[in-house]
């Protein structure tokens, strides 16, 4: 589990990690602005820990499904579990969406 995020709000960092997975004009841009725009009542420290948590969380689900790739031995259905067993392990806040959304992206880039 990432102690980092125990005191912050879930469906906060399930908004800022949808955010920071955008693709297209906002793909790994800072999610700050746009979070503060849904969350006026964050402070810059806030923000700026929601962006960090939320940057980490997709790196380390875009690096996992290489990871999890090699253990499934081909298996797609088994990959995705074995996906979401190791980043809900350490992200456990992270909403199904989001999760299916994190390994579709991880997926895209492993293939690339």
């Amino acid at each position: 589990m990432d102690r980092d995020t125990d005191a912050m709000d879930p469906g906060i960092l399930n908004v800022g990690l949808a955010l920071a997975m955008e693709w297209g004009e906002e793909w790994l841009q800072p999610i700050q602005f746009r979070l503060a725009t849904a969350y006026p009542h964050l402070s810059k420290a806030e923000l700026d820990a929601y962006d960090t948590a939320c940057r980490q969380a997709m790196s380390q689900g875009h690096r996992e499904v290489v990871h999890t790739l090699s253990a499934s031995h081909g298996d797609h259905t088994k990959h995705h579990e074995l996906f979401r067993q190791a980043i809900l392990t350490r992200h456990p806040w992270i909403h199904p969406r989001n999760l299916n959304h994190l390994f579709s992206q991880g997926c895209y880039y492993a293939m690339k």
